[in-house]
C-alpha cells in the first residue's frame, strides 16, 4: 500500500472522526460508566460485606458445634460411668436383697420344721399315753373279778366321805 497525500488525508480525516467520535462517546457515556461502574463496585461491596457476616456467622455457629460435639462425647462417657455405677449398686442391692431373703426363708423353715416336729411329738406322747392307757384298763379289766370291783367300788366310797 502507497502512502500518498489524499491516501494521508482520507487517514488522517478517520482518525479525526474517530476523535470526535470518541470524544463524544467519552462525553456521553463518561457518568452513566462511570456510575455503573460505582454501582457494580458498591454492590460487590455490599456483597464481600455479607459474605464476611455471614462467615463470621458460620464460624461462630462451627465453634458451637464443635463444642456442643465435644460435650457430647464427654457426656456420653459420664452417662455411660453413671450407668454402670447403677448397674452395680442395683445388682448388689438385689445380692443383698436375695441373701436376706434366702436367710429369711431358711430361718422361717427351720421354725415350721421345728413346730412340726414339737407338734409331732406331741400328737405322738398323747397317743402313746391313750394307748398305754387303754392297754393298761383292758389288762385290768382282764384281770378284776367282780369281788374286786365291789372292793374298789367301797374304797372309793370311803375316800370322797373322808374328803367331804
Amino acid at each position: 500500500m502507497q502512502l500518498d497525500l489524499p491516501t494521508l488525508k482520507t487517514l488522517g480525516a478517520g482518525f479525526v472522526n474517530l476523535g470526535i467520535f470518541t470524544l463524544i462517546v467519552y462525553k456521553a457515556g463518561k457518568k452513566p460508566f462511570l456510575d455503573s461502574v460505582a454501582a457494580r463496585s458498591s454492590t460487590l461491596r455490599e456483597q464481600i460485606q455479607d459474605a464476611k457476616k455471614q462467615l463470621e456467622s458460620a464460624r461462630a455457629q462451627y465453634g458451637d458445634y464443635k463444642s456442643r460435639l465435644d460435650s457430647i462425647h464427654a457426656e456420653v462417657a459420664a452417662l455411660r460411668a453413671q450407668n454402670a455405677q447403677d448397674v452395680t449398686a442395683v445388682s448388689q442391692r438385689l445380692r443383698e436383697a436375695a441373701s436376706k431373703q434366702a436367710l429369711q426363708i431358711v430361718s422361717e423353715a427351720r421354725m415350721s420344721r421345728d413346730a412340726a416336729v414339737e407338734a409331732a411329738k406331741r400328737r405322738l406322747a398323747l397317743e402313746a399315753g391313750q394307748q398305754i392307757l387303754d392297754r393298761a384298763e383292758a389288762l385290768i379289766q382282764s384281770r378284776i373279778t367282780g369281788d374286786e370291783k365291789a372292793k374298789i367300788r367301797r374304797e372309793f366310797s370311803n375316800q370322797l366321805e373322808q374328803i367331804r
